[in-house]
């Protein structure tokens, strides 16, 4: 929403970002109190360069970006100057195609597998093939998270093992999950919903997806946000509980998150909030799967 409501605030942090790059040779998560802190997971701040450069703010040098992000993705994480860089569980994701429940938090293997595609989509943009494949390919190592017995993102181990007397709302959740649980994260597939849609099966997926909402709202941490749940909606064609939740929280006149989100909605701005796939779209269709 920034890139089109403020893209000058969007051109300033991203220069901000490849600024913190030159000067110590990492992009941040969000550095706090002049150190690089290693607030939340994954190096989002990869998609957030990506969709100001998708969507023409392109006032920075994308080849330095392009190599910052490369260097997150590729480099394992370290101390530095009193702080943090890096992917916390990085070599393990690299080494395993996954993050093992025994090595790293779990969950992280879908945040890193969507940084992967994000830098994929900066490659395509700037005709570097060979970052574009090589990401595209690691882009794909969601499914290395997915039990194909059940369809969740199931934690397993180095040996590959799923771990037993797997639950979906209570196993590892917000510890494995990161502020969230199985039944949450395994939707974490922004780059490529359509897939996990065809995995589960329609049906599935949207069954799944109002049983979910239905039972677990006592459990349901902090991510993904609402919007992403009403994405996945959309992609269904088929509304479930998660609009049915939100406008008991409005009815109630409870002040949270889930209400002001529900009143964007209401205001006929959706679109420009939830739609995770478009706002990667590249301006040469790097990624054409819109929903209008």
């Amino acid at each position: 929403v920034w890139n089109l409501i403020t893209p000058e605030w969007s051109s300033r942090w991203v220069h901000s970002q490849l600024a913190l790059f030159d000067a110590c040779g990492w992009l941040a998560k969000g550095p706090a109190g002049m150190e690089y802190i290693p607030v939340m997971v994954g190096e989002h701040e990869i998609p957030q360069m990506v969709s100001a450069w998708q969507m023409g703010i392109r006032d920075f040098d994308g080849q330095k970006a392009l190599k910052a992000m490369v260097h997150q993705q590729t480099t394992p994480a370290t101390h530095i100057y009193g702080g943090f860089a890096g992917n916390r569980d990085l070599q393990h994701y690299l080494k395993n195609r996954y993050v093992p429940s025994d090595k790293g938090r779990f969950s992280n293997t879908l945040e890193y597998s969507f940084d992967d595609w994000s830098v994929a989509q900066m490659a395509l943009s700037l005709g570097n093939d060979t970052l574009y494949r090589y990401f595209s390919d690691r882009g794909t190592w969601w499914k290395n998270a997915i039990n194909p017995e059940n369809g969740y993102a199931h934690m397993r181990d180095s040996m590959g093992r799923f771990v037993p007397d797997f639950d979906p709302f209570h196993s590892g959740a917000n510890h494995q999950y990161v502020e969230g649980n199985a039944w949450q994260l395994s939707y974490f597939v922004p780059q490529a919903l359509p897939e996990l849609v065809q995995i589960l099966g329609k049906e599935a997926f949207v069954e799944r997806l109002d049983w979910g909402f239905r039972s677990s709202e006592p459990w349901r941490y902090n991510a993904p946000n609402e919007q992403y749940w009403n994405y996945l909606e959309d992609l269904s064609k088929q509304e479930t509980s998660a609009y049915i939740l939100e406008d008991k929280d409005m009815t109630e006149g409870e002040v949270n998150v889930r209400g002001l989100e529900n009143l964007v909605r209401a205001l006929g701005i959706k679109l420009l909030i939830i739609d995770g796939l478009s706002y990667m779209a590249d301006v040469n269709k790097a990624d054409t799967d819109y929903i209008r």
